[in-house]
């Protein structure tokens, strides 16, 4: 089930014509069937998805960042990254992408070590996030 928020965060993406990317470190077997389980495989249906398979080095690599703005078109300081753990933050900042962190856990210590590994901000739920705020 998506975490709160998220589907119609990503569908006003799609209604503002804001492009987006996938990436994960998730094998593209497992990221196909977490996707159609939930309900939301079709969201993503003209993004480009950056999975395992495509990167040669995982996290804290910046590999998987510099591979979803390549397929963007954009370089990786115009793209937003939201990552949930501070390796991934890590490596958002590492491809010199600015990061939102939206932990899957409510826990001031993961807060603090989200903000330590780089994120510009720290959110718990999707809702708390405006697309119109992020898009200039």
């Amino acid at each position: 089930m998506p975490r709160p928020g998220v589907v119609e965060f990503i569908k006003e993406l799609v209604q503002r014509k804001v492009p987006f990317a996938l990436g994960s470190l998730t094998a593209r077997t497992e990221a196909e069937f977490l996707l159609d389980s939930a309900g939301i495989k079709g969201l993503f249906a003209r993004a480009p998805i950056i999975l395992r398979e495509e990167v040669a080095r995982v996290k804290p690599s910046p590999d998987v960042f510099l591979l979803t703005a390549r397929a963007l078109r954009v370089a990786p300081d115009e793209q937003l990254v939201f990552e949930d753990s501070p390796v991934g933050v890590q490596a958002a900042v590492s491809a010199g992408s600015p990061v939102i962190a939206i932990p899957t856990l409510n826990d001031e210590h993961l807060r603090a070590e989200l903000y330590a590994a780089g994120a510009a901000q720290v959110v718990l739920d999707w809702r708390e996030l405006q697309v119109a705020d992020l898009v200039t």
